[in-house]
C-alpha cells in the first residue's frame, strides 16, 4: 500500500511540475512555484504518512522516518524538473528560489509528515481528520483575509500567501523565516505527541481512550514541564502574533498609526508623525467631498460610516496590511487602505468600491468579475492621466493595440493583461454603458446578473457597440506616443523574473535615496539587462544623471532608445535632454524637450519639458538652473538655490519653479503670492494654464474659495482640452462644497 501511494504521489508531482513549466510565473524556481508545491506536498505528505504508519510493518518511530524520507525524496521531482527548466527559461535568482523552496515545500513536508504521523496513531479515520485539520487552517486564513485589514496570510501548511495585489516585490522576510521556524517547532510537538501515543497506547484502542492516555502522559511528572513550556510558547506567539508580523488586526494597525479623526461618513486613522492635525482635516474633508460625488452618481441618499486607513508610506502599509504599492478596498468591512502620497490619485477609486458595495453580491459586497468591479470604479473616478478613458481606449483601437475585449471583461483576461490596459478598457466600457443605458442597469449587472439578463445583449455585442462609439472619438497621430508609453508594458505574467527584479530595484531605490548613485545605477542596469523592463531603465537613467554620469545617460539614449521604439521611452526624454544640456548640446536637448511637449503624454512631463525649454533661453541663470536640475537636495536647500536666481533676475522660470516648490511643501500663502507675481509674464499657454491651476490650488488651501474658482476657470482660457474641463469642473465643485461644509 505505501509503495502504491508513493508511485501515485510521484506521478502527481511530475505532472504538476511539467504543467508549471508551461505557465508564466510558475515556470521557474520562485515563490509562486514553491507555494504551489507546498500545497501539493502538504496534502500528499499527510496522506502518504498515514498509509506508511498504518501499514505497521515496523515500529512507529521508524515508520515516521520512513514516511519523512519518502516525502522529502518526492520533493526532488519538482525541484529537478524546475532546475532543468532553467536551461530553457531564465531564472534570475536560483539561490533565492532555493530559499523559497526550503521555507515553503520542505518545511510543509516536515510539518505535514508530523501531523500525519500523529493522526495515524490517534484517530480511527486518520486521513479524514488530517485533511480536516488542513482545511481548518485554510479556512482560518480566509477568515483573517475577510475580517481583518490584512491581505496576507501565514499558514502552517502552505507557508505564506501575499494576497491578491499588484505588488511585484516579494522576498524572503524575517517574518517568514520566524514563522517557518515556529512551524518546524510545532511539527516537532505533533511528532512528540505521536511518540507518546505510540509508547502508551495500542492501535486498536478508541480515539477517546487514546486522548485520555495522551493527556495523562503529557502531564506526567517527567513531561509536565515540557507541556507547560509548549503551552507558554503557543500563548506568547498568539499574543504577539501581530508584533511578529504573522497577523495584523484592525486594532493593532490603529494603535500603530496612532491617531484618528471622525466626520459624518468617515473614521480616518492616520499617523500624526507624517500628517499634521490641520492636514488631516483637509484629507478627511476630501473623503467627504468624494463620497458626496459618488453618492450623487450612484443615486444613493446616504451611507454608513467608512473606515479609512491612511498610511505614511508604502513600506509601512506593506508591513501592516500586506499591500505596499497597491491600494486596497474591502467593501464587506467598509474599509479602504491607502498611502498618504497616493490619496490624490486613488481615493475616489477606492471609495467607489466601498459605496458600490450596497449593490454588490452578498458576503463580498462586490461582483465576482474583477473587470466589472474595477471598471465601475474607473468609470466613476474618471481620473487617469491627462485624457479621458474614452480617448485612451480610442487610441488603442486606432493603433491596433486594443486587446480582446471579451477576454478582458472576464477576470482571467483582466489580470493577465497589463494593469493599465485592463483598467482603461474596463473603465471606458463601463462608462459607455452608464452613459448609454443608465447607472441603474449597470448596478443590476454589479449585483451578479449577466449582461444578457440586464441589457438583453451578450458581452461581445455590447463590446462591439462600444467599439463603434470609440470610432467616433477623435484620435490624433500623436496619440500613438501615448499608446507606446502607457500600454506596451506587460503584466506580471509576461515579465522575466518579476519578483527578483522588483527586489533588486527596491535595493537600488534605497541606494539612490542615500545618494549612492553609482551603486544604484549598476543595480538598475543589471535588472534591465535581465528583464528589459522600463522601470529598471528609468532607474538607471535617473541614478546616472543625479550622480553626474551624463555619459551613461546619453549612452542609453544612443544605444537603447534610438535603436528601438523611441516613443516608448518618452518618459525619459526630459532627463536625456537635461544631460545633453549640461554637456553643452543645447540644440539636441531642445529637440527632445519639444518632442515631449508635443506628445503630451502626461501633464508633469509636458510642463517640465516646457519649463526646461524656457530655462535654456534664460542666459543669466542657465548654469544655476542646470545645477538645480541635477541637485538631490532637501527642499530648504533647493529654495535657497532658487532665491539667488529670483533675486538676481526677473526671468519667469526660477520664479515659477519656486512657486511650484512652495506649493509642494504646503507654504500656501507664499506660493500663491509667487504665482500671482507671474501674471502676464509666462509666454507659454500651457504653462500659463498650469500657473492658474496651481494658483487655484494654493488659494483653495487658504480657504479663498471664490478666488480659487476664478483661477480654475481662467486656466481653461489657455488649455481647454476635454480632460482639463473635467478636472477644472471638479475643482469648482470642490470649492463650492468646501465653502458650505462645516469647518
Amino acid at each position: 500500500m505505501p509503495e502504491r501511494s508513493t508511485i501515485i504521489a510521484s506521478v502527481v508531482y511530475l505532472i504538476v511540475s511539467l504543467v508549471c513549466t508551461q505557465v508564466p510565473l510558475l515556470n521557474y524556481l520562485g515563490y509562486e512555484f514553491s507555494a504551489l508545491i507546498a500545497l501539493v506536498s502538504s496534502i500528499g505528505s499527510l496522506i502518504l504518512t498515514v498509509h506508511v504508519v498504518r501499514a505497521r510493518v515496523t515500529t512507529p518511530p521508524i515508520a515516521f522516518f520512513s514516511a519523512l524520507t519518502r516525502n522529502l525524496i518526492l520533493l526532488l521531482i519538482p525541484l529537478v524538473v524546475m532546475l532543468t527548466n532553467a536551461l530553457f527559461v531564465r531564472n534570475c535568482s536560483p539561490i533565492g528560489g532555493l530559499f523559497f523552496f526550503l521555507l515553503l515545500p520542505v518545511v510543509s513536508c516536515w510539518f505535514s509528515t508530523c501531523v500525519g504521523f500523529f493522526c495515524a496513531l490517534h484517530y480511527t479515520y486518520a486521513k479524514i481528520i488530517a485533511l480536516k485539520f488542513f482545511a481548518a487552517t485554510i479556512l482560518y486564513a480566509i477568515y483573517l483575509g475577510y475580517f481583518t485589514p490584512a491581505v496576507f496570510a501565514y499558514n502552517v501548511f502552505l507557508g505564506f500567501f501575499p494576497g491578491l495585489t499588484y505588488d511585484e516585490l516579494l522576498s524572503v522576510t524575517p517574518a517568514l523565516v520566524y514563522f517557518r521556524v515556529f512551524t518546524v517547532a510545532l511539527g516537532g510537538v505533533f511528532l512528540w505527541m505521536g511518540l507518546l501515543l505510540a509508547g502508551h497506547t495500542q492501535m486498536h484502542q478508541s480515539t477517546w481512550s487514546k486522548g485520555k492516555m495522551l493527556l495523562r502522559a503529557m502531564t506526567s511528572r517527567g513531561n509536565v514541564w515540557k507541556s507547560g513550556l509548549i503551552l507558554a510558547i503557543l500563548i506568547a506567539v498568539y499574543l504577539y502574533r501581530c508584533e511578529l508580523g504573522f497577523e495584523s488586526t484592525a486594532s493593532y494597525i490603529r494603535e500603530t498609526l496612532g491617531d484618528r479623526m471622525a466626520t459624518e461618513h468617515v473614521i480616518m486613522y492616520y499617523s500624526p508623525e507624517s500628517c499634521s492635525e490641520e492636514e488631516a482635516h483637509w484629507v478627511v474633508r476630501e473623503h467627504e467631498f468624494q463620497i458626496s460625488q459618488i453618492l450623487k452618481e450612484l443615486h444613493i441618499s446616504s451611507t454608513e460610516t467608512i473606515e479609512s486607513y491612511v498610511y505614511p508610506s508604502a513600506s509601512v502599509k506593506k508591513n501592516l496590511m500586506g499591500a505596499g504599492s497597491t491600494n486596497i478596498a474591502k467593501p464587506w468591512t467598509r474599509q479602504i487602505h491607502v498611502t498618504q502620497q497616493s490619496l490624490e490619485g486613488t481615493l475616489k477609486h477606492e471609495l467607489v468600491h466601498v459605496l458600490a458595495g450596497e449593490f454588490g453580491m452578498p458576503v463580498i459586497r462586490a461582483n465576482l468579475n474583477t473587470a466589472l468591479v474595477e471598471g465601475l470604479a474607473m468609470a466613476l473616478e474618471w481620473n487617469w492621466g491627462n485624457r479621458t478613458l474614452h480617448q485612451y481606449a480610442a487610441a488603442l483601437l486606432r493603433f491596433d493595440k486594443l486587446a480582446n475585449v471579451a477576454s478582458i471583461l472576464e477576470t482571467s483576461g483582466f489580470v493577465t493583461q497589463s494593469s493599465s490596459t485592463s483598467y482603461v478598457i474596463a473603465g471606458s466600457f463601463c462608462r459607455y454603458l452608464i452613459d448609454r443605458y443608465g447607472i441603474r442597469l449597470m448596478l443590476q449587472a454589479y449585483r451578479g446578473k449577466s449582461f444578457y439578463e440586464v441589457y438583453g445583449k451578450k458581452a461581445i455585442e455590447l463590446a462591439d457597440e462600444w467599439k463603434g462609439f470609440l470610432h467616433d472619438v477623435e484620435v490624433d497621430e500623436q496619440e500613438r506616443d501615448v499608446v507606446d508609453v502607457f500600454f506596451r508594458r506587460p503584466s506580471i505574467f509576461g515579465k522575466v523574473c518579476a519578483r527578483v527584479i522588483a527586489a533588486r530595484n527596491a535595493e537600488a531605490a534605497d541606494a539612490q535615496r542615500q545618494n549612492y548613485f553609482s551603486h544604484a545605477a549598476n543595480l538598475y542596469l543589471q535588472s534591465y539587462d535581465e528583464s528589459r523592463g522600463m522601470e529598471s531603465l528609468a532607474g538607471h537613467v535617473a541614478s546616472s544623471f543625479h550622480g553626474g554620469n551624463d555619459s551613461a545617460v546619453i549612452a542609453v539614449l544612443d544605444t537603447i532608445v534610438l535603436s528601438g521604439t523611441p516613443s516608448q521611452f518618452l518618459s525619459l526624454f526630459n532627463t536625456f535632454g537635461l544631460a545633453l544640456w549640461t554637456r553643452g548640446n543645447s540644440v539636441r536637448a531642445e529637440q527632445l524637450f519639444v518632442r515631449v511637449a508635443k506628445a503630451d503624454v502626461h501633464d508633469n512631463l509636458t510642463e517640465s519639458a516646457l519649463i526646461w525649454i524656457g530655462a535654456m533661453r534664460d542666459s543669466a541663470n542657465q548654469a544655476a538652473l542646470c545645477r538645480y536640475a541635477r541637485a538631490v537636495s532637501p527642499d530648504s536647500v533647493r529654495l535657497v538655490m532658487l532665491d539667488s536666481m529670483v533675486q538676481n533676475d526677473e526671468h519667469w522660470v526660477p520664479v515659477l519653479l519656486k512657486a511650484r516648490l512652495l506649493l509642494r511643501i504646503r507654504r500656501w500663502k507664499e506660493s500663491s503670492e509667487m504665482f500671482e507675481r507671474l501674471a502676464g509674464s509666462i509666454p507659454v499657454e500651457r504653462l500659463e494654464a498650469s500657473r492658474l491651476r496651481l494658483l487655484g490650488t494654493a488659494l483653495f488651501r487658504q480657504r479663498r474659495f471664490d478666488e480659487a474658482k476664478v483661477a480654475f476657470w481662467a486656466s481653461l482660457n489657455h488649455h481647454n482640452s476635454e480632460w482639463a474641463r473635467v478636472e477644472m469642473n471638479e475643482w469648482v465643485e470642490r470649492c463650492d462644497w468646501m465653502s458650505n461644509a462645516p469647518q
